[in-house]
């Protein structure tokens, strides 16, 4: 539903009418009467946020109704209060809001009925109940709204009906759509509850005190026997108050027990779901009687019927509890008010039965102590309470302590999250630009360190890099705001063992942030960084640092800003969090997604897009793990649900950290030294590792597996090295871990019977972590053993794998400060039976069919990992250049260093015959031969002809794209240009950048968004989805008939296994010669993100939108064939068009 709009030529003299629903009052506290424009419906709730709220005025918000419409008294004489000046008139009606609920962001509504009964809510919960006398409203009459921005009440806003499940919903809940938002709409009509809670993530190097100034913050204290973390720490939970600056205080004993991995506490969560609901049914009771008593009705008296005959079920007294019969037969309106109480009561049995037995007795006995207060009169349920203890300033941070051992970050990955404050770590005496000290084993006793390629300063790059690629950003509505979020603070400590001198101490922190700060600039994650360092002393004896009593406070004031804090969260979505804490408490640590179904259901909760929509939202404030959703791939984390994130943790750490030889079980030392040596696991290794979880062993293989921790090994009939050690039990599985492996002894070894190669190279834009370059190699791993070839031979960032009888295939991820991966395709030596080199393997290089084999395989893994795990994360295909441009650190010319070469995108030299290097020419021709050649694909026409200089030339503008932006311009709140900006991913600094001064802002978007994504029709077809989320039917309309001006001719699509590229090459060639245009990949493309604009290209041009066109799937196997549609791009609408073979 559409908001109401504010009429602009009848309000108070000190209002100010914004873009028809806000009005603002500035001045005195009075002459704030505002009215809707239009009329209003009946029935329909009216929708009111508070925008701002303060002052030291008494009061606040009048609202209500009124038949006179809007002029009827002129604005110059309209009196300074609703009430009593209007309210005391025929056809007005206005009651004020109580204080209490007078908070910014705060949703009022209410409604009237056709009994002139007016129902009034504060985000969602029902604060009152009133019935209009015959003189105050006529509801046969039209009816308008009237608004009186009084006292503490300074500006408000209309919105639509379900605003609270619009502009007071996640972020997360607005982006998928309206099935979505009606969930959430759906699941808070049983009332709503804001929430202030995040995480507190400490990250950093291994020793540099993080769990110190983890109980520093919290007020425990130093320990200097504190014990290295592994894995990650979740088990502090603590509640801050930023109005009086308390808390900080960590939950002890059984309460901590309970809620340290649900943030909240189980029995709290029970207590406020009972205790809304209770009040909730207590006032509808209540109400009923005192009206009942006021229009002398004889009836029964509202009071919870007993079940007094056993024999009935526990279903049939949960049909005759909080039921009343009240109505007047005498009355004119006796049908409908029968009609009345029968939907209650019908309401009140449905909500009765949907609750398990537990919640039914608590909520059905404090209904009866509180009808009991009523009676005696020591409560009145229909009254305001005039003091409430404010919740609204708490917030609660879950403390997550991440272990600084790099053989953990591969799991790290896993539970980074946008919904977080990040504090990064170091250590103010350690040298910023040497090489870091990094731990690479422990036993009880001793941990053995050894010197990292990265410098400490590295190390903190590599934090923040990884902060920014793995989390998907939130942001703020106000243009003014240039930060990205999750914020992350920089934090050094031992700052007391720097120097005694006070004075020098001072001088030597500030050069170290100064380091830092120069090594901040151009860096893609400066946006998150907050601007004060700090550093602090954690040993102190008595008492808090000052610094980390002002990082205390900066990070409270940093947390309750932070665009998710004050979400709207329903009530069943509450109860969902308790019976979550009530599992985790009976230690079950997982559940299937159809257990998980059941669960949500016996809280109200029972529509497919209802449980996505929280199970995603409960992901991100850390409280399960769920991977799912309809966008997921992969079925395991579609249908697994993770309830205890600690105990997945200490999972992963069992099989992933180095332990001391010497602790070894005796029996096992075999498998032990396997899995040191080569990373290969031994299924009676497992089992002891796991001895105490040995029933869910294939559920956590099965997510290990999922999370690319590991893969299975196929049992090799020969093993490669007469070294190795035995296979172990016949016939027993066995696993290969990468994080666990060690770099390559032999080189020459590892390229040993190769005659010939192509190289060409991934880069990751300066960002590539083990765990991507593990992820890849475990994927690469698996395929490579589904091709049927032998065991692959696994080093650190190395691997050599089969892939026919006459190639393999290389990974290489260089040293981690160049963010790339050198790619090898190996044509290898063959022998005949005289151990003779035969002729058929005297080739100059690999063959195009085995190198674009290897291209396809990495661009569909990058792809799918960068949607699933790292979506800012950003790579390109490419060669390096052969020209013989001089290098900066050797001053030679064409220089081998790693550190040295220089790219070609793989794209532009397999689509020109010339590529540029700066200014120097370079023939692509040996490039080309890499690849096979094919027809290219029939390209879709640019949506709009984009000048390449910076001023926009008006010949370059379509009709369609100015009649769009002129359309954008004129929408409303929400509706228009800048709420699209935001949707498309635009920042602030950067909308401001585009639109200042610009007398058509919209156009600028539309322009810079054409240029800037690609200038594709996938550019299109995004922009078409934002805009149908946005209900802009009128913008679609427009753009879509531009589009259909000069479309290029229908194609066919086919899409193909690798394996029988030569027969699918004849069919593409038959279909053309018959006049079907094809769209085909064979090689033609880089890769990287061009690869996929092609591809969606393709498909888009092959939709089925008219007779004869054709999508085409050959797939030699049905596994491959069900796989296609990870590699397919909806339409906006989220469908699939996907033909049978």
């Amino acid at each position: 539903m559409q908001p109401l709009t504010l009429c602009k030529f009848c309000h108070g003299k000190n209002i100010e009418i914004e873009d028809d629903h806000t009005a603002t009052r500035s001045g005195s506290f009075s002459n704030g009467i505002v009215f809707s424009a239009e009329p209003h419906s009946i029935g329909e709730k009216v929708t009111v946020e508070i925008r701002a709220a303060g002052g030291n005025w008494s009061g606040a918000i009048r609202y209500g109704f009124t038949n006179k419409p809007p002029g009827t008294i002129p604005s110059d004489q309209l009196p300074p209060f609703a009430m009593p000046n209007l309210s005391s008139q025929p056809g007005y009606w206005a009651k004020g809001l109580h204080s209490r609920h007078n908070e910014k962001g705060n949703i009022l509504s209410y409604y009237v009925t056709k009994d002139r009964e007016v129902y009034s809510f504060v985000n969602n919960e029902n604060i009152s109940t009133d019935k209009l006398s015959p003189t105050d409203i006529d509801v046969s009459k039209p009816v308008w709204v009237l608004l009186d921005v009084y006292g503490t009440t300074t500006s408000i806003a209309l919105r639509g009906e379900a605003s609270l499940g619009q502009d007071g919903a996640p972020a997360e809940i607005l982006s998928r759509g309206p099935e979505a938002m009606e969930a959430f709409k759906q699941a808070a009509t049983n009332g709503t509850k804001p929430i202030f809670r995040t995480r507190l993530m400490l990250v950093g190097q291994d020793r540099v005190g993080k769990t110190s100034l983890k109980r520093s913050l919290t007020g425990q204290g130093y320990n200097s026997g504190e014990v290295s973390t592994d894995g990650i720490d979740t088990m502090d939970a603590c509640e801050i108050n930023i109005q009086n600056a308390t808390g900080w205080k960590v939950q002890e004993g059984e309460e901590q027990e309970t809620s340290k991995n649900t943030v909240d506490d189980s029995s709290s969560l029970q207590d406020s779901y009972t205790q809304a609901l209770a009040l909730n049914i207590a006032k509808v009771l209540w109400n009923k009687k005192k009206r009942a008593q006021e229009e002398k009705v004889e009836g029964s008296s509202p009071v919870i019927q007993q079940q007094e005959d056993s024999s009935h079920s526990k279903e049939d007294s949960k049909d005759d509890v909080w039921i009343t019969s009240e109505t007047d037969s005498s009355s004119d309106n006796a049908g409908d008010k029968q009609q009345q109480a029968e939907a209650e009561a019908e309401q009140l049995e449905d909500l009765a039965k949907s609750l398990d037995e537990e919640t039914f007795n608590l909520v059905t006995s404090q209904v009866e102590r509180l009808l009991k207060d009523a009676e005696d009169g020591k409560t009145d349920l229909l009254a305001e309470k005039e003091t409430e203890q404010d919740d609204s300033k708490k917030i609660v941070l879950s403390i997550w302590d991440f272990a600084g051992q790099s053989v953990y970050y591969t799991t790290h990955q896993v539970f980074l999250s946008s919904r977080a404050v990040y504090i990064i770590v170091f250590n103010l005496t350690h040298e910023l630009d040497a090489p870091a000290q990094t731990q690479i084993r422990r036993g009880d006793d001793t941990v053995e360190y050894a010197e990292s390629e990265f410098t400490n300063l590295d190390f903190m790059d590599f934090w923040m890099r990884s902060i920014h690629a793995y989390t998907a950003e939130n942001r703020s509505n106000a243009l003014d705001n240039t930060m990205l979020s999750p914020p992350i603070f920089v934090v050094g400590t031992h700052r007391a063992s720097l120097s005694s001198d006070p004075v020098e101490q001072a001088r030597m922190v500030e050069e170290k942030f100064l380091r830092i700060r120069q090594n901040l600039l151009g860096k893609p994650y400066l946006p998150h960084i907050i601007p004060s360092f700090y550093a602090v002393e954690n040993n102190i004896d008595e008492g808090d640092d000052e610094q980390v009593t002002k990082l205390r406070k900066h990070v409270e004031e940093v947390a309750s800003k932070e665009p998710y804090m004050g979400e709207h969260i329903p009530l069943r979505w509450l109860r969902f969090q308790q019976k979550v804490a009530d599992l985790v408490s009976q230690g079950i640590n997982y559940m299937s997604l159809d257990n998980m179904s059941e669960v949500a259901s016996s809280v109200g909760i029972s529509s497919e897009a209802g449980l996505q929509t929280m199970l995603q939202f409960y992901h991100d404030l850390g409280i399960i793990i769920y991977y799912g959703g309809p966008g997921a791939s992969d079925s395991s984390l579609r249908n697994t649900v993770i309830l205890r994130p600690q105990w997945l943790v200490d999972i992963f750490r069992r099989v992933i950290t180095i332990k001391d030889i010497d602790d070894k079980w005796s029996l096992l030392l075999d498998a032990w030294t396997k899995l040191d040596e080569y990373g290969i696991l031994q299924d009676q290794l497992l089992d002891h590792m796991w001895h105490d979880v040995i029933d869910q062993k294939e559920v956590l293989v099965g997510l290990m597996e999922k999370f690319d921790l590991l893969c299975e090994r196929q049992t090799p009939s020969e093993l490669p090295g007469a070294d190795e050690p035995s296979q172990g039990v016949s016939g027993e599985r066995s696993y290969y871990v990468p994080s666990r492996l060690r770099e390559c002894p032999d080189q020459e070894d590892l390229m040993a019977e190769t005659n010939a190669s192509v190289a060409f190279y991934i880069t990751f834009n300066g960002f590539l972590p083990d765990g991507l370059f593990h992820r890849i190699l475990t994927r690469a791993v698996r395929w490579s053993q589904e091709q049927g070839g032998r065991e692959p031979r696994l080093f650190f960032r190395q691997a050599r794998f089969f892939l026919n009888d006459e190639h393999d295939a290389l990974l290489e991820m260089a040293p981690a400060r160049l963010a790339r991966i050198k790619v090898m395709v190996l044509s290898v030596d063959i022998y005949d039976a005289e151990d003779q080199r035969t002729d058929a393997a005297k080739q100059e290089q690999a063959n195009q069919e085995a190198c674009a084999k290897v291209r396809h395989f990495l661009d569909s893994t990058l792809a799918d990992l960068r949607q699933l795990c790292m979506k800012r994360v950003r790579y390109q295909l490419v060669v390096a250049c052969p020209c013989n441009r001089r290098c900066v650190p050797h001053g030679k010319q064409a220089c081998l260093e790693d550190g040295c070469l220089h790219f070609l995108s793989l794209e532009e030299c397999l689509s020109k015959k010339v590529a540029m290097c700066e200014s120097r020419r370079i023939r692509t021709n040996v490039f080309q031969k890499w690849f096979p050649s094919g027809k290219p694909a029939i390209p879709a026409p640019l949506p709009v002809k984009v000048s390449t200089i910076e001023t926009i030339k008006e010949e370059d503008v379509p009709s369609w794209v100015r009649v769009a932006a002129k359309l954008l311009n004129s929408g409303t709140e929400n509706a228009d240009w800048l709420s699209l900006a935001y949707r498309l991913g635009y920042k602030n600094a950067k909308i401001q950048k585009l639109t200042e001064d610009e007398p058509n802002p919209a156009l600028c978007i539309l322009l810079d968004w054409f240029q800037t994504s690609g200038n594709t029709a996938l550019s299109v077809e995004m922009l078409l989805s934002y805009l149908e989320q946005m209900k802009r039917d009128d913008v679609i309309e427009v753009i879509e008939k531009g589009q259909d001006v000069n479309k290029a001719p229908p194609t066919v699509f086919i899409s193909y296994n690798w394996g029988i590229q030569e027969d699918v090459t004849n069919l593409r060639d038959y279909l053309e010669r018959t006049g079907f245009p094809c769209w085909m990949d064979i090689g033609q493309m880089g890769g990287g993100d061009q690869l996929y604009n092609k591809i969606y290209e393709g498909i888009h041009n092959a939709k089925v939108r008219r007779p004869g066109l054709c999508f085409i799937c050959l797939h030699v196997n049905e596994d491959i064939f069900w796989n296609l549609h990870a590699c397919m791009w909806p339409n906006r609408r989220g469908e699939y068009q996907l033909l049978d073979p």
